[in-house]
């Protein structure tokens, strides 16, 4: 039986450790690459004059933005690891940390898909582009998404509270009030699929739907083969989306069978499959939330590969002829 006990206990370190190890890669790379990146497109669509400056320019500025949001906490989530910092949960308290975590992710994803809903009506509706696209209506959208995240992410200020000797619910020391539990760990898991799944399918259906269009067109030239490309790529970004968003959504649907784990009415044998079960699942955690993540730091980097325009703004902005536009220039 000690020999038993002796290699679960080992088994069970060795998960934790890769746990631990996935985090820590994950959470310092995603940050250094992603703010970076996410600052270039701030300062490039800032940086247009107004005849090059669309009104779509701003759903990039304010990804942007959410995004950076988003991957400064996944940061803080590292110094935490490396115990460079205190826990964010601790500090904030969980009832404000995952407030923030969760409305900018959620932000990004409606923004994105609202951006290819109307670059779908720019080319089913040409003509009323400039009518029907502005920066008022882009903006009022925007206002709208961010009301909408909050309203939806709000309830966890009164769902959970930091206990630093709480079983691990998203993998980190958090803790769900006893009256909020059929609400968190019944119908939360399902509206946040729904809120997460929708705006993907709306990115996949909206980018399948431009690349049709442009391989329909029979104009042959480079132009237009580059341009059929960029957009069956985009296609193939939007999927991984899809799959990148989707696994830990779906894992937190079991949030409701790991709030047993607490139960001290267990016998040896089963409180031992339940720990190993717990550890098992706090890898995935971290596995899908570093894939998750991915898709939160990646938008310069297809931005840049995609777009011949805008390799050509941020070079232009880099050069610093004016890294900050001029008085007759930053007018929207």
């Amino acid at each position: 039986m000690s020999n038993i006990s002796d290699t679960t206990s080992m088994c069970l370190m060795d998960n934790f450790r890769i746990d631990v190890f996935v985090w820590q890669i994950g959470a310092f790379l995603f940050p250094i690459f992603g703010i970076p990146g996410h600052i270039l497109i701030i300062l490039t669509m800032c940086n247009l004059d107004r005849q090059r400056f669309h009104p779509t320019c701003l759903y990039y500025i304010f990804i942007a933005i959410s995004e950076t949001i988003y991957l400064m906490f996944f940061f803080w989530d590292w110094l935490d690891a490396v115990n460079l910092a205190p826990d964010p949960r601790k500090v904030l308290n969980c009832a404000y940390f995952y407030p923030f975590v969760g409305s900018t992710a959620l932000i990004s994803l409606i923004l994105i898909a609202l951006l290819n809903i109307d670059r779908v009506h720019m080319i089913m509706y040409p003509q009323r582009t400039h009518s029907k696209i502005t920066n008022k209506r882009v903006l009022i959208k925007i206002f709208l998404t961010y009301t909408t995240a909050i309203f939806f992410v709000i309830h966890y200020r009164y769902s959970l509270k930091y206990y630093g000797k709480a079983f691990v619910i998203f993998g980190q020391a958090c803790q769900v009030h006893d009256y909020a539990h059929v609400w968190f760990y019944s119908v939360w898991p399902y509206i946040n699929l729904l809120c997460r799944l929708i705006p993907c399918l709306m990115i996949f259906t909206c980018t399948s739907y431009i690349c049709c269009n442009r391989c329909q067109q029979k104009h042959d030239s480079r132009i237009r083969r580059k341009q059929q490309t960029s957009s069956l790529l985009l296609v193939f970004v939007s999927i991984y989306t899809l799959f990148a968003v989707l696994p830990i959504t779906i894992l937190q649907l079991f949030n409701l069978k790991m709030k047993d784990f607490e139960s001290d009415d267990l016998n040896y044998q089963c409180r031992r499959d339940v720990e190993h079960r717990a550890e098992l699942w706090k890898f995935l955690n971290a596995l899908f939330i570093m894939l998750e993540a991915s898709t939160y730091m990646n938008k310069f980097y297809v931005k840049w590969l995609f777009s011949p325009e805008f390799r050509r703004n941020v070079k232009q902005m880099v050069r610093c002829r004016s890294l900050f536009p001029s008085h007759s220039r930053n007018s929207l």
